[in-house]
């Protein structure tokens, strides 16, 4: 793990024993000044330049940890007192939240087994899902009244989606379909149609 490069990966691992662990791998960039290479800086100076990589020990890792379990789910891994940066492009906390509540539902009933880490693989709850819905489209909707049956029909349908995004939820491709148009209209309001 120490040799590698790109892309940064998350390594999880559990051994015969009952040791889990969690380490970060990749290659890090420190650079002079401390930034943290989001914005171009001026090429006229080396410094903002890389000084080295980080070291494996240096990338947040976990073995053993207090809570008996380590969850993975492309979010950030660190806190804002974690010295050095690690990019920016991590998911909200939505499924990591999920992922925890389910780990301990599951194990206050009984000991963890594969077929509850296949349940917890394939749960589709999505909680960023449910609050977009129950604080913006519910209350939205509601006070909606439509000229067709059709579009009747699909406000039924949307009120009625129990939040879940699956492939058979006609609630769940409504959603999407109208978060998707609500995200490029307040673009085209404030940006235009280009």
């Amino acid at each position: 793990m120490a040799h590698l490069g790109c892309p940064q990966l998350n390594f999880l691992y559990a051994d015969v024993d009952g040791h889990i662990g969690w380490q970060m791998a990749g290659k890090f960039p420190v650079r002079k000044d401390g930034s943290d290479g989001l914005l171009p800086t001026p090429g006229d100076s080396d410094r903002a330049g890389w000084v080295r990589f980080l070291t494996l020990d240096e990338l947040p890792h976990l073995y053993d940890p207090p809570g008996g379990m380590i969850v993975s789910a492309n979010t950030k891994p660190v806190d804002d007192r974690y010295p050095f940066p690690l990019g920016h492009t991590f998911e909200p906390y939505f499924r990591y939240q999920r992922i925890t509540d389910l780990l301990h539902e599951r194990r206050a009933l009984h000991r963890l087994t594969p077929e509850d880490m296949g349940i917890i693989q394939n749960d589709a709850r999505s909680l960023w899902a449910e609050k977009v819905f129950e604080r913006f489209l519910l209350p939205t909707l509601a006070g909606l009244h439509f000229d067709t049956p059709e579009m009747e029909e699909i406000k039924r349908t949307l009120m009625a989606w129990d939040g879940r995004p699956t492939k058979e939820s006609a609630g769940a491709a409504i959603f999407y379909a109208t978060i998707d148009q609500l995200g490029r209209a307040i673009l085209e309001r404030h940006f235009g149609n280009q």
